[in-house]
């Protein structure tokens, strides 16, 4: 019984319970960490293959664009080699476009009229395309300059079952192949591009010569491999890891590759913190009891004695009596120095000093402490002994509220966020070191601990909104792994994984603010949302008798209906006065096709359609706002909603006159052709849609 009682048999009593849960932990942390590790790989993928297949999208969309109605202009040789001329202006990755009939004729985009004794019609564009109904896209060539990789996209025109010709564009992949090299998949992974023909197109560290290298001689049995999405061990420059690859557009081939030592780094970690935390366990209970009494609780007992004693308003002379060096002998020492210091400090000049000291070292917005206490203290605790955590936060959306609302309202959210970080966060030191950037170093936390602690102020800035528009955080971390860790690689390591984060959540966060901002809009005005939805529907009508596919359609009507967002940032004095709107006023409203572009362009899907709304106050003369651009020049889409957005304008009563007929409306169109609206949109818009609304 005498054993049983002693506190070292106790303690060890104790951590048996302990070391079971630490091994179950372990053991299930390892699985849920391969399980990560998979689908992290899969999100990699995914966001790599949305690269590529946008990049080769915008080049589809424009060979359809030209091949449109190709049937009508075919024969006029100038007016189709102008078509194509102007493609290739829209977009610096296409080198050049052409036509060639089956007769081979070519239309080339430049000009240029080839030899009749060289057929193009054995090219493999040419082949491609009259086998399939689709854009088709080549093996990847090196142009005759031997400074770019080209691949050439080519579609086949076909009207009642006989085929016109092919119509194909040379286009410069360095966007994507550059994009694609650069990729870093975790830390120390690649991604890779193949082509049809096992050739190498984008891998890392591409030598400034242009050149297309056989997947074999990048890698003993490359190729053998690269034939679905299951998993291969490979080594690569001597460096083991796993290998996946996916089919994407046009037969080329899209891989990733991670070491090994990716997968193997948190597990490792966590035995070591298993193991460091089991010792630790087992030391502390084996010695708290001889600490706890001879350097602890007798000196504490006797130091509380002495404190009581102390009483400043009757007793200031009374210091505590010195003991020999023990633990807590500096403490009386320091104690008594405060209490010298007390008797003859003089209170005014210690407040403007304490001023000085919070003003150098603190944000006068949040209260929080600056980058210069960071760069201070971050250097102090590097120093300690412990587990230490630094932790990157981000405001999402700021910029958006900026544009929509004004910086004033950045500050509202930015003082909010900080009031949820500190109350999250509170027991650590938090900094503001940029606009809407916040850093945490946290001590003594696990990584599951960090989790915690993030998701909850997470949930927390949830439920933060301002005029409807819901706000959230990005978050970031890295922990100390050994020694020789700095602070700077633990803040370039979170700011990295931050912004993979915030990247993962921007488009559908800004696609609801946006949403949001409408709604808001609506409510200001309620004239303004009856007017978008007619605007839309005058443009999705006008697109319609244009021939526009079923997705383009769309995207104009889209446009139409947030044609006006940027009037959120207007006040709604503005917008609802009953008189004639003064110079300054008039100022503030031609703003809004910029501010419009300045929301919209955040949103990555949305910013042809931000394009589109900046211009559609322009005037085909070319005096219209903001920029002052003149006929084709401006978009067709914008030209579009031009002639919608006046015709319903016309038609509706407003606070400083009374509706138009529809013939006075008309007559208005028409007068204006050419000065400010398309002549030829026009004429459709009034022979053809407006019949609609008779």
């Amino acid at each position: 019984m005498r054993k049983i009682n002693s506190p070292y048999v106790v303690g060890v009593l104790i951590l048996i319970p302990f070391i079971l849960a630490f091994a179950f932990f372990h053991i299930y942390s390892v699985r849920l960490l391969k399980s990560n590790q998979d689908d992290m790989i899969g999100l990699e993928h995914d966001r790599l293959e949305t690269e590529i297949n946008h990049f080769f999208h915008d080049q589809s969309t424009l060979l359809d664009f030209v091949a449109m109605n190709a049937e009508t202009v075919i024969d006029d040789r100038v007016a189709f080699v102008e078509r194509m001329a102007y493609a290739v202006s829209l977009d610096e990755t296409i080198m050049s476009m052409y036509f060639l009939t089956p007769e081979n004729v070519m239309y080339h985009s430049s000009g240029y009229e080839p030899s009749p004794d060289r057929d193009f019609r054995e090219r493999e564009w040419y082949q491609e395309a009259l086998l399939h109904d689709h854009v088709i896209f080549t093996s990847a060539f090196i142009n005759d300059s031997n400074d770019r990789v080209i691949v050439s996209v080519a579609r086949k025109i076909e009207v009642d079952g006989v085929i016109l010709g092919v119509l194909s564009a040379d286009v410069d992949i360095r966007t994507i192949t550059s994009f694609i090299s650069t990729q870093r998949i975790v830390k120390n992974g690649f991604a890779f591009l193949i082509d049809s023909q096992n050739r190498m197109v984008a891998y890392p560290e591409m030598p400034d010569e242009v050149e297309l290298i056989a997947a074999h001689d990048y890698a003993q049995d490359f190729e053998d491999i690269l034939i679905d999405d299951t998993f291969y061990d490979i080594e690569i420059e001597g460096t083991e890891g796993v290998i996946t690859t996916r089919d994407v557009i046009g037969g080329y081939r899209l891989g990733i590759f991670i070491p090994k030592t990716e997968f193997r780094f948190e597990t490792t970690l966590l035995f070591y913190l298993f193991s460091i935390i089991t010792l630790g366990l087992i030391s502390f209970w084996m010695t708290i009891s001889y600490i706890y009494y001879r350097s602890i609780a007798q000196p504490i007992q006797h130091l509380s004695k002495d404190i009581g004693k102390i009483d400043l308003n009757t007793s200031p002379e009374y210091r505590l009596p010195e003991t020999e060096k023990t633990l807590f002998s500096t403490i009386r020492s320091r104690i008594n120095e405060v209490l010298h210091t007390n008797q003859t400090y003089v209170s005014v000049n210690r407040e403007q000093l304490k001023r000085l000291e919070y003003l150098a070292t603190h944000d006068q917005l949040t209260g929080l402490k600056n980058r210069m206490s960071f760069e201070d203290e971050s250097k102090i605790l590097m120093k300690s002994d412990g587990n230490l955590a630094l932790m990157m936060v981000d405001i999402n959306g700021l910029k958006l509220i900026n544009d929509s609302f004004g910086h004033q309202a950045g500050d509202t959210i930015i003082v909010e966020a900080a009031k949820i970080i500190k109350n999250t966060f509170k027991a650590f030191n938090i900094y503001r070191v940029g606009g809407d950037e916040f850093i945490i170093l946290i001590i003594g936390k696990t990584h599951k601990e960090v989790e915690m602690l993030k998701d909850r102020a997470s949930e927390s800035m949830h439920a933060l909104h301002y005029k409807n528009v819901a706000v959230s955080l990005s978050f970031g971390y890295d922990h100390r792994e050994s020694e020789d860790d700095t602070i700077e690689k633990l803040q370039r390591n979170a700011e990295n994984y931050m912004y993979r984060q915030k990247m993962m959540s921007r488009a559908s966060v800004r696609m609801s603010s946006i949403d949001t901002i409408m709604r808001t809009l609506y409510e200001k005005s309620r004239r303004e949302e009856a007017h978008s939805f007619r605007v839309a529907g005058y443009c999705k009508d006008l697109a319609k008798e244009l021939k526009f596919n079923e997705d383009r359609i769309n995207e104009v009507r889209t446009a139409g209906l947030v044609h006006d967002i940027g009037k959120i940032a207007i006040e709604g004095s503005i917008l609802n006065k009953p008189g004639k709107l003064t110079d300054n006023e008039w100022l503030s409203i031609k703003r809004h096709p910029e501010i419009g572009y300045n929301i919209l362009s955040t949103v990555a899907e949305l910013k042809q359609i931000a394009l589109w709304v900046l211009s559609h106050h322009e005037r085909y003369d070319g005096s219209g706002y903001p920029r002052g651009i003149a006929g084709k020049s401006i978009p067709l889409e914008s030209r579009i909603i031009a002639i919608a957005d006046a015709y319903d304008a016309m038609t509706k009563d407003r606070t400083y006159r009374p509706a138009l007929s529809k013939n006075e409306a008309i007559a208005e169109l028409i007068r204006n052709k050419g000065s400010q609206f398309d002549p030829k949109l026009v004429d459709l818009f009034v022979g053809r849609v407006l019949m609609r609304y008779v």
